[in-house]
């Protein structure tokens, strides 16, 4: 299953297989960061 975050495969002579994945996971964005959520009120 290839990821988004796959930056490098090393294929086999298999179809379908690898032998090796680089991946990087880079810092994820936070939609809520630095924002004012007030507390819920009903």
């Amino acid at each position: 299953d290839p990821s988004i975050f796959t930056v490098l495969t090393c294929p086999s002579l298999k179809p379908g297989t690898a032998i090796a994945d680089f991946v990087i996971f880079p810092p994820r964005w936070s939609v809520q960061e630095n924002t004012f959520r007030p507390p819920y009120y009903h």
